[in-house]
């Protein structure tokens, strides 16, 4: 903050005490309305108002502006989500499942072309990536309310969530024509994988993680170190493949 840093440089050059031209900023700044919100942050805070040097004509032991704060805080993020829309000209885009698009490639010299020759289709528009948040937090609510400790609930959705992973990778090494790729019900079963895989996923990985807590911290402590090194030497194992044999290639955004 460079207002801070400017307090703080004349405080030295005056010769007084840093500390208490620090504590007399912070007063200022957490006593005067957020731009925002509208609302000091220390009236959200302590839900009183300070006395600072701003004069305070209607002074009131409790005050409660927390709906207040929130209505200004959603009417200012509207306002900026439109002026970035605006600046951007950002557009609904017409692409629609069935259309044939091309990939947008790096350019790695002055010949590349800017899109690959190769035609790809459009199989489903970013449903997985828009439910899949949705999906994991109402498992994360439902694993935490419905605690389930059965073994075999917790082998039956390892299952399914090995079958749904496979199926994925599956449908990845098929690009650009996937099973059923010209058919509605293909573009279902590829936003259905996709979800089974992000749910069953977080369901296993709480649900492990409960259970552990409740054992004891020593063995929570250790289901996270097995985390970390299974993520450890999965990473180490695929680095050459990757890296340096170059078995795989990432596909551009198009």
């Amino acid at each position: 903050m460079q207002p801070l840093g400017k307090s703080l440089k004349a405080a030295k050059l005056d010769g007084g005490p840093w500390k208490q031209e620090l504590s007399r900023f912070l007063l200022h700044y957490r006593t005067t309305p957020y731009c925002t919100t509208g609302v000091p942050t220390s009236e959200l805070l302590f839900n009183r108002q300070i006395q600072g040097k701003l004069p305070i004509l209607q002074k009131s032991n409790l005050v409660n502006r927390y709906n207040e704060a929130r209505e200004k805080e959603g009417e200012r993020q509207q306002y900026n989500k439109r002026y970035a829309d605006e600046k951007r000209n950002v557009r609904e885009s017409p692409i629609k499942v069935g259309d044939y698009v091309l990939w947008k490639q790096e350019r790695r010299n002055k010949l590349t072309p800017n899109f690959n020759e190769t035609p790809h289709i459009v199989i489903s528009r970013n449903n997985v990536a828009s439910l899949g948040p949705i999906a994991s937090s109402v498992i994360c609510f439902f694993t935490i309310w419905f605690k389930s400790k059965s073994q075999n609930t917790l082998h039956t959705a390892s299952f399914v969530f090995l079958g749904a992973a496979v199926y994925q990778v599956i449908l990845a090494s098929q690009s650009p024509t996937p099973w059923l790729y010209k058919s509605h019900a293909g573009s279902i079963i590829a936003v259905l994988g996709g979800l089974t895989t992000s749910m069953f996923g977080t369901y296993i990985r709480l649900t492990i993680s409960i259970i552990m807590r409740e054992e004891s911290r020593r063995a929570l402590y250790w289901c996270g170190m097995s985390i970390q090194i299974g993520s450890f030497i999965g990473a180490f194992s695929i680095f050459p493949f990757v890296n340096i044999l170059h078995d795989f290639h990432g596909k551009n955004a198009c």
